[in-house]
């Protein structure tokens, strides 16, 4: 889809130019009039990066990255035009010309200038993988600690050091750098962290997830999500990756993964995602959700998919409506089984919540940036629900789950509840997954804003009751997971 921007842009070009501009309906139709404009206009690099921007989004990643080139080549000062066409060179897996862009981006940010946040982590994150990829490990961790001294984040800039260490496979040290960060929301913090305590507890254990090969199908029967372990937690990897393994089942394609914290975790066994196979394709998202749920004739394949967006939303659940069809069930629980070498570090505390009750109910309620963004559920709601509800259960026990536990705790001190800390020894930077086991595993679960306890009700086949706040925030209501819509009842 075209923004706004764009059209007001190539208008407001063409007009100054005494051009009238034609009617415009799609990206296509745009980047043929923005070709013939290049043709008038062969110097104008604001036009040139118009389009590089937009064929990229559109798939057209060749002729993205021969402009992209041009311009970097061009104004050899330019930060933004050197950025880009970094992200084009990987995309074409031009692994040189990716470290020469990076590089000659980076200089240009430390000499002072300006560029967005996003932007600029995403380059240090091509970096890192190309410096991964040639093993120059050492050089890696050298070089972003020079960067973190030099004013770039912090945050990015360890857990990328920590990365290098992981490939190097110094698991001792990746996790000693990274558990300053344990606070960090930043994605691939939270994920460098997760993957190196799941690597220490196998070197403990002496058991390990089996080693994957890269795939030796044809590349036109595969997709692959190279972005699954850089943005997002937990639940909304999770989402993009049910996501395309739906898509990918329904097509009779392959579904190729990096390394993300889902792999470890359940019993995957996915091939792993070629080093710069595919051509990065964005501007797929509406196609691939539109076509999800239907048959579809236009298969997107031999393609990696940037950051596709999941489940539409990771609020559905609480949105009124179940999270996926009744007939996606088997396929998803069945997928999705965590793996039996974890169970040490899980089972003890659901174990422990079954000698204590009959019944376990177990609420999952998210503060953090939710409170920022005012879209908190209620305590109230589920304690007017267990006022009513708890005298009539069998033996109940109350757990807790929460990014603000101390706080939720007191608010539910009536019913004793329980939390992660009272029934075991927290699994380090692993403890998330300790209290999804046990709500995905208890016989009553409540869920809150967010895409956390909604998807361990996807992967909870013992509950009875499943609970979340009604639209309006005033009540609790019964939904079904799997299905064509909620129940609304206030029961």
């Amino acid at each position: 889809m075209l923004s706004n921007n764009t059209l007001f842009f190539l208008a407001a070009w063409l007009e100054g130019r005494g051009i009238h501009m034609p009617q415009i309906n799609s990206s296509s139709e745009a980047l043929n009039v923005m070709r013939d404009a290049m043709k008038i206009a062969p110097n104008d690099t604001e036009l040139a990066f118009l389009f590089t921007r937009l064929a990229f989004d559109a798939g057209l990643t060749e002729d993205s990255a021969a402009v992209a080139r041009q311009l970097s080549e061009r104004e050899t000062d330019n930060a933004n035009y050197a950025g880009f066409a970094c992200k084009t060179a990987i995309a074409m897996g031009d692994i040189e010309a990716a470290q020469v862009f990076a590089l000659r981006f980076i200089e240009l940010t430390k000499a002072g200038q300006l560029s967005d946040a996003i932007h600029k982590e995403e380059i240090l994150r091509i970096l890192s993988e190309v410096l991964i990829h040639k093993k120059e490990y050492q050089q890696a961790c050298t070089f972003f600690i020079e960067l973190a001294n030099n004013g770039f984040n912090l945050t990015a800039c360890v857990s990328l050091v920590a990365d290098a260490l992981l490939a190097n496979g110094q698991i001792n040290e990746a996790l000693n750098i990274l558990n300053p960060l344990a606070s960090s929301n930043w994605s691939r913090t939270f994920v460098a962290a997760s993957i190196s305590q799941f690597r220490d507890t196998e070197n403990r254990v002496g058991n390990f997830v089996p080693t994957r090969q890269f795939g030796n199908h044809k590349p036109e029967t595969s997709l692959s999500i190279s972005s699954l372990a850089w943005y997002g937690r937990f639940t909304h990897q999770l989402s993009e990756y049910l996501f395309l393994y739906i898509y990918t089942k329904r097509n009779n394609l392959i579904l190729e993964t990096p390394d993300w914290v889902g792999h470890y975790f359940f019993e995957l066994d996915d091939p792993l995602q070629k080093p710069y196979q595919h051509v990065l394709r964005r501007g797929q998202r509406k196609s691939l959700q539109d076509s999800m749920l239907r048959e579809s004739s236009d298969v997107v394949a031999n393609a990696d998919i940037f950051s596709p967006g999941g489940l539409e939303s990771d609020d559905r659940a609480v949105l009124g409506t179940s999270i996926l069809p009744e007939a996606f069930r088997d396929s998803v629980q069945s997928r999705l089984k965590v793996r039996d070498i974890w169970m040490p570090y899980l089972k003890p505390a659901l174990e422990k919540l079954e000698q204590l009750g009959s019944t376990i109910v177990a609420i999952h309620l998210r503060r953090g940036d939710r409170a920022s963004e005012n879209n908190v559920t209620s305590t109230k709601i589920y304690l007017d629900w267990l006022s009513k509800t708890w005298p009539t259960l069998e033996n109940p026990v109350l757990f807790l789950a929460s990014d603000d536990i101390n706080t939720v705790k007191q608010d539910f001190a009536k019913y004793k509840p329980y939390t992660l800390n009272d029934l075991t020894e927290p699994w380090n930077n692993n403890e998330y997954l300790q209290d999804f086991f046990i709500l995905m595993n208890s016989d009553i679960l409540g869920i809150s804003t967010g895409g956390f306890a909604a998807y361990a009700s996807l992967l909870n086949q013992r509950a009875r009751v499943f609970l979340r706040p009604s639209l309006d925030n005033e009540s609790v209501i019964i939904f079904a997971p799997f299905g064509p819509s909620s129940t609304e009842n206030n029961n």
